[in-house]
């Protein structure tokens, strides 16, 4: 299927370098919302947001490990992703999450999806 995002539509919510190529996140984005999300109810505009968004948490996940702990004296900082799984580990995979209506994702992010997975036929000789 198409992406239904463009890298601007993404860059509305997150900051891109420009030296990043964001094709492999939103090709990503696309894939998991199409395999979790398409067979729901979901309307085109919830899919394409939701998209969005996961694209965006693909993009943060592949930058530096931000401050996750800040004190004002004596200063110090600590670097980090929280210790989530997946979709949790940003503020845009929780906003997926909460975006998807249908709650797959959700259940992904608890690990609690199965996998279907499909056989062809197999070839006979």
């Amino acid at each position: 299927m198409a992406v239904r995002v463009t890298e601007a539509e993404v860059e509305e919510i997150i900051d891109i370098d420009s030296s990043l190529s964001t094709t492999a996140f939103i090709t990503a984005a696309n894939a998991l919302v199409t395999a979790v999300c398409v067979d729901s109810s979901l309307t085109t505009t919830l899919l394409k947001e939701i998209e969005r968004w996961v694209s965006a948490h693909f993009i943060a996940m592949s930058k530096d490990p931000r401050a996750v702990k800040e004190k004002a004296g004596p200063i110090s900082t600590d670097f980090g992703f929280k210790q989530e799984i997946g979709l949790k580990n940003t503020t845009y995979g929780q906003t997926a999450i909460n975006l998807d209506i249908s709650g797959a994702l959700g259940q992904l992010a608890k690990g609690t999806t199965k996998a279907i997975f499909k056989t062809l036929n197999p070839i006979v000789e």
